[in-house]
């Protein structure tokens, strides 16, 4: 059975070469259908080198690229990339799709108002988080698995599951209402 696995990179430090090697290692060993590319620490120049290598790497692969970046970066990259992931503050200040339908959108939502906001723009699919407490977002207040399943609920946009969960939280996930899992630490082999 294939498994609804979403990829999001960490922060691209400095090694490209092996940065890549570890993208490339976690496709291989996981087989996201998806990659999120997101690396907040970059400024706009080497984010954009850095998007070009991660497509084609993903494109070689079979697999989805989504970018966390800007509207204008997604605009120079859109013959390169699948999609554009907004966060929840991109959806605040955004109230209608921003990207022509045939390429992807996702959205990072924290509660129910921001499901709802996701789905009226138009995303094809979101995010939900956390489920659980994690070290990259230390603010976040977990939901856990039952407020993630009334939220899910709501809509019928197919929403992953991202937030201190690996593999293993797979079929609760999917029990609870997930289309799959999103996950940094949880599908990136280091």
């Amino acid at each position: 059975m294939t498994k609804n696995l979403y990829l999001i990179t960490p922060d691209f430090i400095e090694d490209k070469n092996a940065y890549l090697d570890l993208l490339k290692t976690s496709i291989e060993h996981f087989s996201p259908q998806r990659v999120q590319f997101r690396s907040k620490n970059l400024d706009r120049k080497l984010y954009i080198e850095m998007a070009r290598c991660v497509s084609k790497l993903c494109r070689e692969s079979g697999v989805d690229i989504i970018i966390n970046a800007d509207v204008d970066i997604f605009n120079e990259l859109k013959n390169e990339v699948d999609g554009l992931h907004l966060t929840s503050a991109d959806m605040a200040n955004i109230r209608e799709r921003p990207i022509p339908r045939g390429k992807l959108l996702s959205g990072a939502c924290h509660n129910i108002e921001q499901v709802k906001i996701a789905s009226d723009m138009g995303c094809d699919f979101a995010v939900l988080c956390p489920i659980f407490k994690t070290p990259s977002s230390p603010k976040g207040v977990p939901i856990g698995w039952s407020s993630f399943n009334k939220i899910v609920s709501s809509t019928a946009m197919p929403i992953y599951a991202l937030g201190g969960v690996g593999i293993g939280d797979y079929d609760t996930a999917i029990t609870n209402g997930a289309f799959g899992i999103a996950a940094k630490r949880g599908l990136w082999v280091a």
